[in-house]
This record gives C-alpha cells, sequence and structure tokens, in this order.
C-alpha cells in the first residue's frame, strides 16, 4: 500500500462513528434531497454551506456505503437505489423551511449548473425532481396562513357589511333630510 492510502484508511470505529452520527443526523431531519456536485468548486460550496444554514441544512457529501447504511439504519432501504456515483446530501433539520430550502436550491442550480438536484424525501414520502419542483413553487405556510385567515374572515365581513348597510342609508336619509 502506499503511505497516502494508509493515512486515509479510516478505522472501524471511526467509520462505525461516522455511520452512527449520519443515521441519527438522518432520523433527526425532516427533509432529505439528493444531488451530483461534481465540478461545485470551493467557493460555490462555501456559498452553499453557508446559505444552507439559514434554512438549519447542511450539505454532507459522504462516501456511498455510509449512506447505505445510514438509510438502513433508519428503515429507508428505499432511497438506497438513489445513492449512485458521488452523490451530495442536503439535510435539513427543520419542517417549516422546507418548501423555502427547495426554492433556494432550484435557484442555486439554475446559477450553478454543476449541483444537479436528483430527488429528495420530504414530509416521509420520496418524491422525484418533477415533485420537488412542484413543491418548490408552492407558497410558504405563512402565507397559505394568512390567506385562510382571510378567506375564513370574508363571510364575517359580508356579514357585518349587510348588518351596518340599514343603518347606514338611515343615517344618510337623515342627514339628508336635515339639511334640505
Amino acid at each position: 500500500m502506499h503511505k497516502t492510502s494508509l493515512k486515509h484508511k479510516l478505522s472501524r470505529e471511526k467509520k462505525a462513528e461516522i455511520i452512527s452520527s449520519l443515521t441519527e443526523e438522518i432520523k433527526n431531519s425532516y427533509g432529505i434531497i439528493f444531488s451530483h456536485y461534481q465540478g461545485l468548486n470551493n467557493a460555490q460550496f462555501t456559498k452553499l454551506r453557508r446559505d444552507l444554514k439559514k434554512y438549519n441544512a447542511n450539505f454532507k457529501v459522504v462516501k456511498n456505503t455510509f449512506l447505505k447504511l445510514a438509510f438502513k439504519n433508519n428503515n429507508l432501504t428505499e432511497l438506497e437505489n438513489y445513492v449512485n456515483k458521488a452523490i451530495g446530501v442536503v439535510l435539513c433539520k427543520e419542517e417549516k423551511s422546507l418548501v423555502e430550502l427547495l426554492k433556494y436550491l432550484f435557484e442555486f442550480s439554475k446559477e450553478n449548473t454543476h449541483l444537479e438536484l436528483l430527488c429528495g424525501r420530504l414530509f416521509n414520502t420520496t418524491a422525484d425532481i418533477k415533485k420537488l419542483e412542484e413543491i418548490s413553487k408552492l407558497p410558504s405556510k405563512e402565507e397559505l396562513i394568512s390567506k385562510l385567515v382571510g378567506l375564513l374572515s370574508m363571510p364575517i365581513r359580508s356579514l357585518y357589511s349587510v348588518l351596518n348597510s340599514p343603518m347606514v342609508s338611515l343615517i344618510n336619509i337623515l342627514n339628508a333630510k336635515s339639511r334640505g
């Protein structure tokens, strides 16, 4: 063996530690997004990783065998089929930022064509790239809540307007009579 390969060889304990840590991270993640990343330079990687922190997410590059074992430990064996070549994994720890994270990743991949999004697992469902893109186009949770509140308050506003209308008409008639 070459001297360099001995330096980079991991002990069995270190491998088990990495797999255990990765298993725990996947278990605590609300979203897992796979991508190819070959061709991204150091500045692009740094920007991506820094920006992902805003969404409580991080980008991991791990050996495929470690990733497959971590999926197996989390009963996510259906994801093993997506692990081929060099895979980067985005792990999101916050459910409320998933849609915004996807929007960011699609925007970043348009600007940096070397980041190719492949698929993901969101809301306990495996999603292909088309589903991920559809989800990224959804409004945020806050926007949906505000639209719902607006829709729910509409009947109350209409009822108020209808009930208030005769009183306003009466006041208008009395004002007209008092002037004239």
